[in-house]
């Protein structure tokens, strides 16, 4: 038998169309199999409707449709509704449709618990190859709850000097917990980039924006069910008064920032970027990034969303970076720090950008740096090196295998038996009498036809709440490290209250959680290539939905205030906290007692510690009008309103 392969990459695609293969010497080569190879196709998708504005009914499902194509029919398609069409921060309605199944539409029964608004659809689809692809819909389908209270009425807006004052008639609801204004610096644009908690009074003055500047209000009315009714009908005004107006104003204060190395590593320079806010309004929050020489993708140090800062006062970031970076970049002489995403808006910006001045020396006469590509794969393995960060008078590369050294920064070398090498540079310097070091792990594997187990991969920790949710288990990461495929996947419970598998030997085999207190369960995989087998553990965490967020403490109310966000922050910025019932919210920083829930906003995943990523999820709650528990909701809640 032979193999004919026919592999043509993406960039030599011919043209869509039917095609004939000729063999003109069958005697000579006999029985033939002949495979095409190819690129992973990208899928694409549109949504065809809603197509126009409609108003929901209150009681009837709601149609989505959609055109998609995936040529390699490996694609999933997930729908969401969100209250603007750019982006991808809205809602999950369905997920897991399979773009093969010929499924075009989707019945929307829509939840009696959405806000009052008027929401896009869009949909995802998602073939595991390529970038996933987002459509949005043209119309909104706009909704009434009936368990929302009344649109709040007879919004007069007056104009002040560097400010908006908004007066509404009071609403007669019982359960009436307050209002929100809204505010748009874009008129027209249908987008409120800021919302303001007023409690029950009937009338709100916005500070601190721009003379001559046109924008857009609006008011809506919160009850004690969590809520909201639909924005009032907006007004533009224009602040007329004759000064400039208040605002926060922030600057790098380079003066009281430094640069100095990390008393314990002398491969790591620590930056203290100092914030002074010298406006006269307080900034809510602030973004400051910090980069090794000008602003660019290639000299990003890291970013930081910093908390509130008082007018006239100032606050403290910290930033730290391995000294290999001014190799990277000898000429630069600073660290440039700038600020952006100012809530509210500053009207002087000129002073956001600061260089603090490094005065460190570029590093010692010699220096060994480099990167490996690839550090691992299969046997013959040819690796490049690239040196080009070193310094020295003369560079030597060992590369473990008992093999001729190797000289210049950026050389290449074939490995060709398995195993385990530890490949060095050294870099030299004689005249300075400097020598430098640095070793890389380089993992060789066999093709041999000695047959090697397969590795399983249960999927990391899942957390999942109350009764009736479903779970998925996820052996797809398990691989096989020889040529060939895992042929069988066996799961099985090993801790915890039984539940029913779909189908054990499936890849991702699904289970329902019925009537399970908090626990954890826990399931084992195993994998086998016909002769040998790996086995792989996770836990699967049930819990029990929560009313309140453990951020949400002062008080329970369904919403997040800025001292609650600025408490998380807190947490984030520290490498761990501890259960402490003095705490003002059941935590501190610091290590210590871990016998407790941990926080809320410490989910993915649950390590005490909060991650960047948990904060800017906290951050989404802080920003919506009010939040609710959700099963589906990535820790347990989601947000509601604007």
């Amino acid at each position: 038998m032979s193999f004919i392969t026919i592999f043509t990459p993406e960039r030599f695609l011919p043209p869509q169309g039917n095609y004939q293969i000729e063999i003109t010497n069958k005697a000579d080569i006999g029985n033939y199999q002949i495979s095409l190879l190819g690129p992973n196709n990208k899928p694409t998708i549109t949504v065809d409707s809603p197509a126009a504005d409609l108003i929901w009914d209150g009681t009837s499902p709601v149609e989505i449709s959609w055109t998609a194509e995936d040529m390699d029919d490996n694609a999933d398609i997930d729908l969401y509704f969100d209250t603007d069409n750019t982006g991808n921060n809205g809602i999950l309605i369905t997920s897991g449709i399979k773009e093969e199944d010929a499924v075009s539409s989707y019945q929307w029964n829509i939840d009696q618990n959405i806000q009052s608004g008027a929401y896009y659809v869009y949909a995802k689809i998602d073939d595991g190859e390529n970038a996933p692809l987002f459509a949005y819909s043209a119309g909104k389908i706009a909704i009434e709850n009936p368990n929302a209270p009344a649109v709040p009425s007879n919004v007069v807006v007056t104009s002040k000097d560097g400010g908006l004052k908004l007066e509404w008639d009071e609403n007669t609801e019982e359960n009436l917990t307050g209002y929100r204004v809204y505010l748009s610096d874009n008129p027209g644009s249908g987008i409120f980039n800021y919302d303001f908690g007023v409690g029950m009074d009937t009338s709100y003055e916005i500070q601190g924006i721009v003379n001559g500047q046109d924008y857009e209000v609006a008011v809506s009315a919160v009850n004690s069910d969590g809520f909201e009714s639909s924005l009032s009908v907006s007004q533009q005004a224009t602040p007329n008064g004759t000064g400039v107006g208040g605002s926060p104003d922030l600057m790098v204060d380079t003066d009281n920032s430094s640069v100095t190395l990390n008393s314990d590593s002398e491969d790591v320079i620590m930056i203290q970027v100092r914030i002074n806010n010298i406006g006269t309004y307080d900034s809510y929050s602030a973004r400051v990034s910090c980069y090794y020489g000008e602003i660019s993708e290639a000299n990003f140090i890291g970013t930081q969303l910093v908390g509130q800062i008082d007018a006239g006062n100032y606050l403290d970031a910290e930033f730290e970076f391995d000294t290999g970076v001014l190799l990277s970049n000898p000429t630069s002489k600073g660290i440039f720090v700038n600020i952006n995403e100012v809530v509210l808006p500053e009207l002087e910006t000129g002073n956001n950008l600061g260089i603090i001045k490094n005065a460190l020396p570029k590093d010692k006469p010699c220096k060994a740096r480099f990167m490996a590509d690839p550090v691992s794969g299969f046997a013959p393995l040819t690796v490049t090196f690239d040196g080009s960060g070193s310094q020295g008078e003369s560079f030597e590369w060992d590369y473990g295998d008992g093999s001729a050294k190797g000289t210049g920064k950026t050389p290449s070398h074939i490995y060709t038996s398995s195993g385990v090498y530890s490949a060095s540079l050294t870099a030299d310097d004689p005249a300075n009498n400097c020598t430098d070091t640095r070793t890389v792990t380089i993992t060789v594997i066999s093709t041999a036809e000695v047959n090697q187990p397969p590795i399983a991969y249960a999927g990391p920790n899942q957390m999942i709440y109350e009764s009736e949710m479903t779970a998925i288990l996820d052996g797809s990461g398990s691989y096989d490290p020889n040529p060939g495929d895992i042929i069988a996947y066996r799961w099985n419970q090993t801790a915890g209250t039984a539940v029913e598998l779909s189908d054990p030997t499936d890849v991702k085999p699904r289970f329902t959680v019925s009537n399970i207190a908090e626990e954890s369960l826990e399931f084992e995989l195993t994998v086998t290539d016909g002769v040998l087998e790996d086995k792989a553990k996770v836990m699967i965490i049930v819990k029990k939905l929560k009313e309140y967020h453990s951020g949400d403490y002062n008080p329970a109310d369904h919403k997040i205030s800025l001292s609650e966000l600025l408490r998380v922050v807190q947490l984030y910025n520290s490498e761990s906290y501890h259960c402490d019932s003095e705490g003002e919210d059941g935590y501190a920083v610091g290590n210590g007692d871990k016998n407790c829930m941990p926080h809320d906003s410490d989910y993915n995943p649950q390590d005490w510690s909060v991650s960047l990523s948990e904060l800017l999820r906290f951050i989404q709650l802080y920003k919506s009008s009010e939040y609710q528990t959700d099963p589906n909701g990535e820790d347990g809640f989601s947000p509601i309103g604007k």
